[in-house]
């Protein structure tokens, strides 16, 4: 019988609808008013089968340790050797086959997360290490000759921890259900995961210790409902009979109410009653209001229990999350909840696991593949910013070690602070090559960027820097649809009659496409000077990556003159006008589909600014990507422009697997500057060029380059 059923039965007794059964051994069997501020004693053996009962039947704890133990096995656990120089990590060893198999029927990943549930509930978790050989307590011996293995795992209520003043532990005593005289066991063959406990060397204390009190709150709550809608549940009305009927006439009202007006069927009908019969509403007693608020209180303080307490988003508590701070959530559930008990296994591992194998073996866990763990970029590529502007790291060296990406020519080059001019090479770059000074006259040579790795290198950086600034531009854009939908609404909500309700009185697209052009004008001469300089230094056979544009930023070569601002402007005009046009058409649909439906103000009010409020966040993002690739590319044209040396262009291709078949095609084509490519019978003088249908410019991360000699 499961911790609620027992409690279940023992509150239903009370109220006077049930007869308990029987008592069981843990805490729950105790009386339920106790004072939580008096808990004192050590935790039984019964209470931990009783914390596994919470686990089973309380929601939010189950959600938020079953987080931790999904978390648990991401990170690969790694197994190293401690060597003179440095380490050696260990693979296909006896140790990792051990591990990866811990017994015939169980995997690692299922060791690791029943592992972590037990550590999150009880605080306490045990691992039987077994031998080829029956040993028997106390002739037991470390033989790494004779390793364990198998691995079984325990549940804590079936461990006895024998204390001895001198071995500090005696023995584990085992106690299985098949068996009636418990099983004594080494220290050696036993390891002891828990988390620590103030009030005990012995036993680590878990979530359900501190949160138990709350447990029996909310099994009080779960039960109070139960028996509401079982024993207690209050009808919605009752009916007055100015005298009383009999039997036969109740039966005959009973019928007739019940097939006139109950059930969805009968939902707003005329009813009436005869007689001077009277009927009276229920109201809700305050206690009632109260539930809710207490239920979510408990929860709070449930996930707030388990270790590092589990952000309420982590387990779909949305209600005060963002997108910003569930990012920051997911951050420190990683950080303050799952790394801190990996760690604690991976160092009980070292302490006890490796030592039946080699004593200089131990145990880590690599998080370097984790999301939510990664460095933040801004702040990466401040850092590479510096060591490069101070003489520290190479390019190459930044892009190898910080970025693992491939080098780039010239850039094995020292820089120093003065000019930021050359002070040498890199000898220790990995191709063993010295790298040449760029002159400032070289004599120009065929296709500098037809090379294929030179050529995915441009790409890259290109992505990089559309990636990093759609960011920022994504969350302006997705901010403004929402205001325009919010502004949509409220000029809904002044209509009167549903039927002349006029899509332009709704929304006003020339003011609308003004807001666009006022609010993202600066951003798209960021982009568009940010590719311009891209350009330029491409078309000198260099690079404009998010650190070389601070390296350069004194040294800015592309000129952003009035007639360049000028068609600027025009584009974002265009911009505005293609995407408030494709507004006004979704309100159009809307609009249809409510007169088609018979929709009231309310509904279309509600309907509509719901509908353009959840497509924000979609074309948000599709319009920042294409707008800032589109940016950066026509910036990149018009930069080539303004290197003499510079006649032809060539389209680049993305490198993913949802590059679209004609872009493919039009890889490598070349063509004069001024000239447009031909891509899928369209004529484009850039990727993204708005002269194209949408179909060929949307989300688009192809690219170009310039046609520049070999140096």
């Amino acid at each position: 019988m499961g911790l609620f059923d027992k409690y279940l039965e023992r509150k239903l007794e009370k109220m006077g609808y049930a007869k308990p059964v029987q008592k069981g051994a843990g805490f729950m069997a105790t009386e339920i008013e106790t004072n939580p501020n008096e808990y004192a004693e050590s935790v039984k053996r019964g209470d931990y089968k009783d914390f596994i009962d919470c686990f089973n039947t309380l929601p939010w704890l189950y959600a938020g340790a079953m987080a931790l133990a999904i978390a648990a096995p991401k990170p690969k656990l790694k197994i190293y050797k401690r060597t003179a120089e440095d380490k050696d990590e260990i693979i296909n060893e006896d140790i990792n086959l051990r591990l990866r198999r811990p017994n015939p029927f169980l995997s690692y990943r299922e060791l690791l997360q029943i592992t972590v549930i037990n550590l999150a509930i009880s605080g306490n978790h045990y691992w039987n290490l077994v031998g080829t050989q029956e040993r028997k307590y106390p002739q037991v011996v470390i033989d790494k000759a004779n390793p364990p293995v198998e691995i079984w795992w325990i549940k804590p209520e079936q461990i006895e921890i024998k204390d001895d003043p001198k071995d500090f532990i005696k023995y584990y005593e085992f106690r299985s259900s098949n068996t009636e005289e418990p099983k004594k066991l080494h220290p050696s063959e036993i390891i002891h995961f828990k988390l620590p406990n103030p009030d005990s060397y012995f036993r680590g204390m878990g979530a359900m210790q501190p949160a138990k009190n709350t447990a029996i709150l909310e099994l009080n709550a779960i039960s109070y409902n139960k028996n509401f809608f079982k024993n207690d549940a209050m009808p919605p009305w009752i009916f007055d009979f100015p005298e009383a009927p009999t039997e036969k006439q109740f039966q005959t009202f009973k019928r007739h109410w019940n097939e006139e007006y109950r059930g969805p069927k009968n939902k707003g009908k005329f009813g009436y009653i005869y007689g001077g019969t009277k009927i009276q509403e229920l109201g809700k007693l305050p206690k009632d209001a109260q539930y809710a608020e207490m239920r979510k209180m408990n929860r709070e303080e449930m996930l707030a229990c388990l270790p590092g307490s589990v952000p309420p988003s982590i387990v779909g508590l949305l209600e005060y999350a963002n997108y910003s701070n569930m990012e920051v959530q997911s951050k420190k559930f990683w950080e303050d909840c799952v790394m801190p008990i990996l760690d604690l296994i991976a160092d009980k591992l070292t302490l006890n696991f490796a030592l039946h194998f080699d004593d200089d073996y131990y145990f880590q866990f690599d998080y370097s593949d984790i999301q939510a763990l990664q460095e933040d970029e801004e702040r990466k590529s401040n850092v590479a910013v510096k060591l490069i502007r101070h003489g520290i790291k190479t390019p190459n060296q930044i892009r190898r070690e910080m970025y693992n990406e491939e080098p780039y020519p010239e850039g094995n080059q020292y820089w120093m602070e003065l000019g930021l001019v050359p002070i040498g090479t890199d000898k220790d770059d990995k191709s063993g090559k010295a790298v040449k000074v760029l002159p400032e006259h070289a004599e120009k040579k065929q296709s500098f960027w037809q090379d294929p790795t030179k050529k995915k290198i441009l790409w890259e950086t290109f992505v990089k820097r559309v990636e990093t600034q759609e960011k920022s531009f994504g969350k302006k854009v997705e901010e403004y649809l929402s205001e325009q939908a919010k502004r949509i609404g409220e000029a809904m909500g002044k209509e009167k009659d549903p039927k002349s309700i006029n899509s332009g009185r709704l929304f006003d697209q020339e003011k609308e496409i003004d807001r666009y052009y006022n609010r993202f004008r600066n951003d798209y001469t960021f982009l568009a000077k940010q590719g311009g300089e891209a350009g330029m230094r491409s078309s000198e056979g260099k690079l404009y990556t998010l650190e070389s544009k601070e390296i350069f930023k004194d040294d800015l070569a592309f000129e952003f003159t009035p007639e360049l601002q000028a068609k600027l402007e025009e584009m974002i005009v265009y911009s505005g006008t293609t995407i408030n046009e494709k507004t006004m058409k979704k309100i159009q649909e809307l609009l249809e589909m409510g007169m088609v439906e018979n929709w009231t103000v309310e509904e279309f009010t509600q309907n509509i600014q719901e509908k353009l409020s959840e497509l924000a966040v979609t074309r948000a993002r599709r319009i920042a990507r294409t707008e800032t690739a589109k940016v950066d590319n026509w910036g990149q044209t018009e930069g080539y422009k303004q290197n003499e040396f510079v006649e032809k262009k060539g389209w680049l291709s993305a490198y993913t697997s949802e590059s679209r078949e004609e872009h493919m095609t039009a890889s490598d084509q070349i063509v004069e500057l001024n000239e447009p490519f031909i891509v899928g019978g369209e004529e484009l003088q850039y990727p993204g060029d708005p002269a194209g249908s949408a179909g060929n410019i949307i989300n688009c991360l192809c690219t170009t380059f310039p046609e520049v000699g070999e140096i």
